[in-house]
């Protein structure tokens, strides 16, 4: 299996550890870990830090798939009301948005990058997820 020791909140024991390592391994994460080599795996997950992860994770080999580019996404322009284009986060946003991965929330105006996401959500990112690689 998997063996990483880079995070010290997350053993060999929980039951995540081969996920994080992965998608360590793999740069899936926004983040290697803080300045304390931890993880914080029990904290809530933002939602742009979720499009960054599907982003890395599965939506740039639909990108490769589609010959699209980081600046075709970042081309679309604001597509919510709450995303500035400087947002460090955008062109992940966009991204996800143009896959119909995650979508704004409300009236679709805005995507609330910094709401965290409650299991429906996660449930809806992942069908949504097992359609669009399926239709690939």
């Amino acid at each position: 299996g998997i063996n990483c020791n880079k995070f010290s909140d997350v053993s060999p024991y929980h039951y995540a550890y081969t996920a994080v390592c992965y998608f360590d391994k793999e740069g899936w994460l926004d983040i290697s870990g803080d300045d304390y080599g931890k993880f914080y795996p029990d904290d809530p997950l933002e939602r742009e830090i979720a499009a960054y992860n599907i982003l890395k994770s599965i939506v740039e080999d639909l990108m490769e798939k589609d010959e699209l580019t980081e600046d075709f996404m970042k081309d679309l322009g604001r597509q919510f009301t709450d995303v500035a284009t400087y947002n460090e986060y955008f062109y992940p946003i966009n991204a996800v948005d143009f896959y119909e991965l995650m979508t704004g929330q409300g009236d679709g105006t805005i995507f609330g990058p910094n709401n965290t996401l409650n299991r429906a959500e996660a449930a809806v990112i992942l069908w949504r997820v097992k359609e669009v690689v399926e239709f690939y």
